[in-house]
């Protein structure tokens, strides 16, 4: 990769030789760190994700000018490594919500105020952002050409922070008290299966049968989604169940149950154009829990750039027409 950089001398020379020696300053370091949020990946720790690593070389030429003198506390050097300090992780974190407000002013100033451009990098599970989030998407782009969007699709855990998200979408209660979140209702898991399964070993008809039958299992990250919930709040009941078949994305898990291969529970936001149209049948609807928070997440940081107000809003809005629907 070749690339220029444009050192704080450079940009210090635009400013006047007399009564701006702050403003100066204040650019050098500003340089220092815009160079620290250019390099630094994330964590060297593991040799099977080389990217999440500090880039030693521009690093240690960055590190040993006397204008990026910022960065002498932030980063902890060793002879065989390089990593952010407390300091640094504090820099780098509120760095990346200035930039990105600079960012957005430079679009809005060469774009024109009212139009929306710039990236915005969104992390969604996979079956959700396969269907109505890609759908969204779609429309959003559509209406306002000059923005980007990266879809992140998965059903495990995603540092948000760590890996650039703008705005991720997540079932369940959020634990991480410090991202900033945003309901977009709630809704049930249905427990289901394809005519074809219940036609060859019958449907349950309570919770306790379905360790009777065989029950196609989400993995999400490190866990197993193997204890399903039933029943209200006032009498909940848990039933661990078993099958065949483990997976990490919850479209095949889908996909699945509809071959037939066995009983799955999802989202009512997955499976209810398939109980629709026959393809899979709701079971156990007497038994069913609470439904399940769906939520926004946002990093934590000052104002979010409008673009990505104006996406979560679009998520808003179509989240509460499929509640009405």
């Amino acid at each position: 990769m070749h690339c220029r950089a444009v050192g704080s001398r450079q940009i210090a020379a635009y400013l006047p030789q007399s009564g701006f020696s702050a403003g100066r300053h204040r650019v050098r370091r500003l340089m220092g760190i815009m160079g620290l949020q250019a390099v630094y990946k994330g964590p060297n720790t593991s040799k099977k994700h080389p990217q999440h690593r500090i880039y030693p070389y521009l690093l240690r030429k960055l590190a040993i000018t006397r204008h990026n003198q910022v960065w002498c506390s932030d980063i902890n050097r060793t002879t065989r490594s390089l990593s952010l300090t407390d300091e640094g992780r504090t820099l780098l974190s509120g760095a990346k919500v200035v930039l990105g407000e600079v960012e957005e002013l430079e679009a809005r100033i060469r774009h024109g105020a009212e139009t929306l451009s710039g990236p915005i990098r969104v992390s969604a599970p996979i079956d959700l952002g396969r269907s109505i989030v890609s759908d969204v998407v779609a429309d959003f782009t559509a209406e306002n050409p000059a923005i980007s969007v990266e879809l992140l699709l998965s059903d495990g855990y995603v540092d948000i922070v760590g890996q650039g998200v703008d705005l991720a979408l997540r079932y369940g209660v959020i634990t991480d008290s410090t991202l900033r979140t945003r309901s977009l209702g709630r809704f049930r898991r249905i427990v289901c299966a394809a005519p074809a399964y219940l036609a060859e070993h019958g449907a349950p008809q309570t919770p306790e049968d379905l360790t009777q039958h065989n029950c196609l299992i989400m993995r999400l990250g490190m866990t197993l989604d193997n204890v399903w919930r039933f029943g209200p709040d006032t009498k909940p009941q848990t039933v661990t169940v078993r099958g065949n078949k483990t997976v990490n994305d919850g479209a095949l898990v889908r996909q699945w149950a509809i071959e037939g291969h066995g009983i799955i529970l999802k989202s009512e936001l997955d499976v209810a154009p398939d109980i629709a149209a026959g393809r899979l049948v709701a079971l156990l609807e007497d038994y069913a829990a609470p439904p399940t928070p769906l939520q926004m997440m946002f990093p934590p940081g000052r104002a979010q750039p409008r673009r990505v107000r104006a996406l979560a809003d679009a998520f808003s809005h179509t989240m509460a027409m499929r509640q009405r629907q």
